[in-house]
């Protein structure tokens, strides 16, 4: 079912799809990445094709990541999150840990992994989506609150560890 065009219906396509399942999403009370996500499955090559090539858009999916990243970045004191230090590294630190040390044996006896595969998947299950939750605190107006506070240096951590 792929729809004849270029860049610009492709885009036409995306944003009137992405306000569909965003809205259809805040409907349903769900968060309005969902929407945008199954959307994107549904119109992608997987199942409707109306995208047939999601490499022809994906500057401007890139541009979008960008901007909701500075968007909140804007949001976001440092100084609040400096003076939570002790708390947003020791949490950092358990999380990576606990995270980890519980995938590892998944890993190992589950999937039959190495050791060092194990560990790799392990890591990689303790990362969080800087994003994701980014979007989804700000979404819920929680970003500044102390719980989105610790958890926005949280992130800033993985992604400097990582």
């Amino acid at each position: 079912m792929n729809i004849e065009g270029g860049l610009f219906t492709d885009l036409v396509v995306i944003f009137a799809a992405a306000a569909g399942g965003g809205l259809v999403a805040r409907l349903l009370r769900l968060p309005a990445l969902l929407g945008y996500i199954a959307i994107g499955v549904l119109i992608g090559p997987g199942v409707f094709e109306f995208i047939d090539d999601p490499e022809r858009v994906e500057t401007f999916a890139n541009l979008g990541v960008i901007l909701l990243l500075f968007a909140i970045g804007i949001e976001i004191s440092f100084r609040e999150i400096y003076q939570m230090t002790r708390v947003v590294v020791g949490s950092s630190i358990a999380q990576i840990v606990l995270t980890a040390s519980a995938v590892y044996p998944l890993g190992v006896y589950v999937f039959d992994f190495t050791s060092e595969e194990a560990a790799v998947l392990g890591l990689v299950a303790a990362l969080s989506s800087t994003m994701v939750v980014l979007k989804t605190l700000s979404d819920q107006g929680e970003l500044h609150s102390l719980h989105g506070r610790i958890l926005t240096g949280i992130l800033l951590i993985q992604d400097l560890a990582f």
